[in-house]
C-alpha cells in the first residue's frame, strides 16, 4: 500500500476524532467510549444532513492532515521499509487516540487556528 494511503487510512481518522473531541468540548458523554468519529457525530448531531456534512468535513481534515505528514514520513522514514512505515503510522494514530489534547494545550503551542480553520 502506498505511504499516502497508509497515512490517510490510519492517521487521518485519528486526527479527525481528535478534532471532534476538541469541537465537542464538554460533551464528553458522546466521546467517552471507543466510538468512531462517525458514531460520536450521530450522538452529537441529530440532523442527518448536518451529520453527513460534519463527517465530510472531518474526513477532509483528517486527509489533509495525513497528507501534510507525507513529507515527514518520506524525509525521516525513507530508510524504513513500508511495513515499518505502516507500523509508525499506526503508533502515531494510537498516540492521537489516547492523547489528552485540548484547546488549552493548542493555545500554549499557538495551534488554536487548527480548530478555527478546520
Amino acid at each position: 500500500m502506498p505511504l499516502l494511503e497508509i497515512l490517510v487510512s490510519t492517521v487521518g481518522p485519528s486526527i479527525a476524532k481528535t478534532v471532534l473531541k476538541l469541537w465537542a468540548g464538554d460533551n464528553k458523554l458522546a466521546l467517552e467510549s471507543g466510538d468512531s468519529a462517525i458514531e460520536a457525530l450521530t450522538k452529537l448531531i441529530p440532523d442527518v444532513r448536518a451529520q453527513k456534512e460534519a463527517v465530510r468535513q472531518l474526513e477532509s481534515i483528517g486527509e489533509r492532515a495525513a497528507e501534510s505528514l507525507l513529507f515527514t514520513f518520506e524525509a525521516e522514514g525513507k530508510q524504513l521499509m513500508i511495513e515499518d512505515q505502516e507500523a509508525v503510522a499506526n503508533l502515531v494514530a494510537d498516540t492521537l487516540d489516547h492523547s489528552k489534547i485540548d484547546a488549552d494545550l493548542l493555545a500554549q503551542r499557538d495551534l488554536v487556528w487548527i480548530i478555527r480553520e478546520g
